[in-house]
C-alpha cells in the first residue's frame, strides 16, 4: 500500500469516527444549561468591589450538521459584586453557540440583550440599565447522554457603571 493510500485511509477512518461521534454525543434537541462563574471587573468605575460571582440559566435548541452544532439560546443572569444585597447586575439575553459535536467539544458563543444594574452609594440606591453583550469560548465534556459539563471564559459589556468584566466559570447542560 502506498503512502498516499495510507493517508487517505487514515483520513477516511478519522472522518468516519468523527461523524459517528457527532451523532452519538450531541444530538439535536432542547438544551437546558446552568452556569456559575467568578467575575473580575476589567475597569474601575467607582464600584466598591471589582470581583464577584455570577449565575446564569440558559435555554436553547441545538442542531447539528456533520461534526458542528449550532445552538440559538436565550437566558438570564445575575452577577453580584461586593455583597449579596448590593451591586447586583441582572441581564436578559439571546444569542448563539457554535461548536464541535464531539465528546470533548470546544465552542464559541455571543449574546446580546438588556441589563439592569443596582448599586448603593452613600446610602442612596442608583439604577443604570441598557444594552449588554458578551462573547467567549467554552470547552465541554459529555459524560453520558444527555449530561455535559464544561468550563468557559467570556468578556461582558454592560451599561455604566460596570462597562465590562471578565468571567471564568463552569456549567452543566442537559440535552433532551
Amino acid at each position: 500500500m502506498s503512502t498516499s493510500s495510507k493517508l487517505l485511509t487514515c483520513a477516511g477512518l478519522i472522518g468516519a469516527s468523527l461523524l459517528h461521534a457527532s451523532t452519538s454525543f450531541a444530538d439535536d434537541g432542547l438544551v437546558v444549561g446552568v452556569d456559575a462563574e467568578w467575575v473580575r471587573a476589567a475597569s474601575d468605575d467607582g464600584i466598591p468591589s471589582d470581583e464577584g460571582f455570577g449565575v446564569h440559566a440558559r435555554l436553547g435548541y441545538q442542531s447539528e450538521a456533520l461534526i458542528l452544532y449550532l445552538r440559538p439560546e436565550i437566558g438570564g443572569s445575575a452577577t453580584f459584586f461586593d455583597s449579596i444585597d448590593e451591586d447586583v447586575n441582572w441581564r436578559a439575553y439571546g444569542g448563539a453557540r457554535l461548536g464541535l459535536a464531539l465528546p470533548i467539544s470546544p465552542a464559541v458563543f455571543v449574546h446580546g440583550g438588556y441589563g439592569w444594574y443596582n448599586r448603593t452609594v452613600l446610602g442612596a440606591e442608583q439604577d443604570e440599565n441598557g444594552f449588554t453583550w458578551d462573547f467567549g469560548g467554552a470547552l465541554d465534556l459529555t459524560l453520558f447522554d444527555p449530561l455535559s459539563v464544561g468550563a468557559h471564559i467570556s468578556y461582558t459589556m454592560n451599561p455604566d457603571p460596570i462597562p465590562n468584566w471578565l468571567t471564568v466559570g463552569g456549567h452543566v447542560e442537559l440535552i433532551f
